[in-house]
């Protein structure tokens, strides 16, 4: 059976679209990129049959090989809010393992999520904070990620990469230090982190032509 075909509409450098885009490529999935460029407001078709609040990331579901991504067919499946698309591609491709099965191993996950989403006054506080709920986690099978595998659950926690790096000099962030490089150096992160695309996308951003 075919894999569904599945449209992401980000920008390059968001680092909410990037979850998706992450867990995208570690589940291999039959993907198109579709880059906004800021465009604001959304097209008319944007809002009308992928996100009425014209926000971003979202994705189409499911949409035959013979639509463009701006022009999907009525009915298309919808999905925003990026921990949202997280959960439903968890269970729209099941083969994928983005997520335990295994119920218990699953709830562990979730306050890497919740986390995620709730902001930090200081990096510093979000590093600390890091650290000690993950303090002594083995490096597991494939690196030394928190859940033992990269899978989606590590894709919350690996967004403060930037501010992570300027502190783990220190020796209490020796378990971080081996967490960053690993997710660095994880194909999928290469896959979708495209330093000159950003650069390039948030230098043409008229909030930061003004600053």
């Amino acid at each position: 059976m075919p894999s569904p075909r599945i449209i992401l509409y980000n920008v390059q450098g968001s680092h909410f679209g990037q979850r998706v885009w992450l867990a995208l490529e570690q589940a291999k999935a039959n993907y198109t990129f579709h880059d906004f460029q800021f465009t604001n407001p959304r097209p008319e078709w944007y809002l009308r049959h992928i996100n009425p609040s014209g926000a971003i990331p979202a994705i189409a579901f499911d949409v035959p090989e013979n639509f463009s991504p701006t022009d999907p067919p009525p009915g298309t499946v919808g999905v925003n809010e990026s921990l949202a698309i997280l959960e439903f591609l968890a269970e729209a491709l099941p083969d994928a393992n983005l997520l335990p099965t295994d119920l218990a191993a699953r709830a562990a996950c979730a306050p890497s999520f919740s986390a995620s989403s709730s902001p930090s006054p200081r990096p510093s506080d979000e590093l600390t904070g890091t650290a000690r709920r993950y303090p002594d986690e083995p490096t597991g099978r494939d690196g030394g990620f928190v859940f033992g595998q990269c899978a989606i659950s590590e894709v919350p926690a690996g967004e403060g990469r930037k501010a992570w790096e300027a502190y783990t000099h220190e020796e209490r962030f020796a378990r971080l230090r081996t967490y960053v490089a690993d997710v660095f150096a994880h194909p999928i992160f290469k896959a979708t982190w495209d330093l000159d695309a950003v650069l390039a996308t948030w230098t043409n951003y008229d909030a930061v032509k003004r600053a």
